[in-house]
């Protein structure tokens, strides 16, 4: 039978018929409290119960095989014990689930169970002491990892804090590991997604770099695409507000119909993901070509609104409130927030691991950027993935600042309806892939203007020379070579700005920014856009779509001046976000983009 761990404390708490489930040596074994006794079932190949053990046998450690069945134990006159199956994809590691449990349990200060596991088993007494005097039927049956060890802390907490008064548990955002230093959290999540054979038609654009006209045009004829979530308004009449609950109502709709009708289906298990984007050819702006893999998961909205998760941007109230009322309506998190992370070889190693396998997905898009994604369900790479994020002491929002603040509110307005939250519920993470630095490429994020402010062409020429040398662009359109240069379309004419030395604070890691610059010494006293953040008449067009779409919206009649900008370095995004400060809005544009509707993460699992 194997050689037991020393004995476990005293039982007597437990209340009778009480099942507890750990493992023995050498075999997997589950336990009841039975009239006073201990009774052991041991999982073999072939069924077959050992009876009575006694208490001071209770606890050891063994390695969980797959493929075994958990019998009904009527026959040898025990208590009834259900019978079900599982296989690999179904039990939990039990290992893993110690060591990933009392790294959770750390949380009450035990930084001494890291790496100790005669401690773990001494914490994890105390936690099943502490279950057991709550005089309750407690089973732990064969789940994923994470939903048990999810299952165990709530229910601790509900039992400990049934009214919310007293001190809760704390939340996953608010682990530290040695030193108290802030660690990096993402957690897997059951992702709503396509089937194969429909992930091509479904995965759209995200909404906020296609308008609706564009959109409409683009589900003619594909009644599976994406856009019909995020861009629900394509299945309005288009009289009707952007912002009308209708359109939110719409989305909720057309996302229970995917739903319904087979389009999406849920994930049977937590999962993460790696998602890889592989772009060359003549439509890539990168003569070089263009290859970056992230690792998708949930990560922490307390996080976000603690800081670790770096803004480098302020949003528009209004485009914050439109992804939030999608949110709350849908229920749903349904765009990815793009992540930036300094590169770490380990991260590095768990991915291209990963990329040995096969992808769930791989299909190319109009861009003819290659898009796959590969799943990561097993527990211990899971395990792997996020000891490997716990050693990143940052995250940076590239991209995705308007979805990641309307997730951070979504989050808090949840949180204050739920008397019994805990911290650990879905809608406390937000939706994101992570990609290393190394791989990241920007592109140049463009300016229109509506209007020059009342001055006239010739008058906002000689304005601009206070703080800028100006001269006619020797091509068009004109795209600025380096940094303080800047190129302007006024009147079917490209010119060349380039800032003057001392214009601006140039050890200002904000200021020196070619989007500051162009803000404070032209946009703002010139043309009087103060916040173009709020301000209807300053219009941003990301550099994907090319410097012939700024001569294309000046020269329709219905903007007046355009700008080609000088792309902003990830270094320049670093330093900013790193010393809390801000980049005006729209500052940069990462290429390729994420594809909506390739998962779908919901506030409620």
């Amino acid at each position: 039978m194997g050689t037991m761990a020393p004995a476990g404390p005293d039982l007597k708490a437990c209340a009778d018929g009480e099942i507890l489930f750990f493992q023995g040596e050498p075999d997997t074994r589950l336990y009841r409290l039975v009239g006073g006794k201990v009774l052991l079932y041991t999982l073999f190949q072939k069924p077959r119960i050992i009876a009575v053990v006694k208490e001071s046998q209770f606890f050891g450690f063994a390695p969980l095989c797959s493929g075994y069945h958990l019998f009904n134990a009527e026959a040898v006159g025990a208590a009834r014990v259900e019978t079900f199956e599982y296989d690999s994809k179904d039990h939990v590691f039990l290992k893993s689930y110690y060591t990933g449990l009392c790294r959770d349990l750390q949380q009450y200060g035990r930084e001494e169970l890291w790496g100790k596991p005669e401690t773990e088993a001494a914490e994890m007494w105390r936690l099943v002491s502490e279950l057991h005097t709550f005089k309750e039927p407690f089973l732990v049956r064969f789940f994923p990892f994470q939903t048990v060890t999810n299952t165990l802390k709530t229910w601790v907490s509900e039992k400990k804090n049934p009214t919310g008064s007293s001190k809760r548990q704390l939340p996953i955002s608010e682990r530290t590991i040695k030193g108290g230093k802030q660690m990096a959290v993402i957690k897997p999540f059951r992702a709503v997604r396509p089937p194969k054979h429909l992930v091509g038609k479904i995965a759209s654009k995200p909404y906020d770099v296609i308008d609706s006209e564009e959109a409409r045009a683009e589900v003619v004829g594909n009644p599976y695409s994406f856009l019909h979530v995020v861009k629900s308004e394509v299945d309005c009449d288009p009289s009707v507000s952007l912002y009308d609950p209708q359109i939110y109502a719409k989305a909720r709709a057309n996302l229970e119909s995917f739903i319904e009708k087979g389009y999406l289906v849920p994930d049977r298990e937590p999962a993460l993901f790696v998602y890889r984007h592989t772009w060359k050819g003549p439509k890539c702006p990168f003569p070089e070509g263009q290859t970056q893999t992230g690792v998708l998961g949930a990560f922490s909205c307390e996080e976000y609104q603690k800081g670790s998760i770096k803004k480098h941007e302020w949003t528009r109230r209004d485009k914050e409130d439109d992804r939030l009322n999608h949110i709350l309506t849908t229920k749903a998190q349904t765009g990815l927030v793009f992540l930036a992370y300094k590169h770490q070889a380990l991260l590095d190693t768990l991915v291209q691991e990963t990329l040995r396998s096969e992808p769930e997905y791989r299909f190319s898009d109009e861009l003819d950027v290659v898009h796959e994604l590969f799943v990561v369900n097993d527990p211990k790479r899971i395990a792997a993935f996020q000891r490997a994020f716990e050693q990143l002491p940052e995250l940076y929002i590239a991209d995705g600042h308007h979805r990641s603040a309307s997730s951070s509110r979504a989050q808090q307005s949840r949180k204050a309806a739920n008397p019994r939250h805990t911290g650990e519920e879905e809608y406390n993470f937000f939706m994101a892939v992570a990609f290393p630095d190394n791989q990241l490429k920007i592109l140049d994020y463009n300016r229109v203007v509506k209007d020059l402010n009342g001055r006239s062409e010739e008058d906002f020429l000689k304005a601009i020379q206070t703080n800028f040398s100006v001269q006619k662009a020797p091509n068009r359109p004109y795209r600025p070579l380096k940094k303080g240069e800047f190129g302007m379309y006024l009147g079917n004419q490209w010119y060349v700005l380039g800032a003057k030395p001392g214009s601006f604070p140039a050890e200002d890691p904000v200021k020196r920014l070619d989007v500051s610059i162009l803000q404070e010494n032209l946009l703002n006293p010139l043309l009087g856009i103060q916040d173009p953040r709020t301000d209807k008449r300053i219009h941003f067009v990301g550099g994907i779509r090319g410097l012939k779409e700024l001569e294309t919206l000046v020269d329709s009649g219905n903007w007046k001046v355009a700008f080609s900008m000088f792309p902003t370095s990830l270094e320049d995004l670093f330093a900013v976000a790193d010393q809390g400060k801000t980049m005006p809005p729209k500052s940069t544009w990462f290429e390729p983009k994420l594809k909506s509707g390739l998962v779908v993460h919901f506030l409620d699992s």
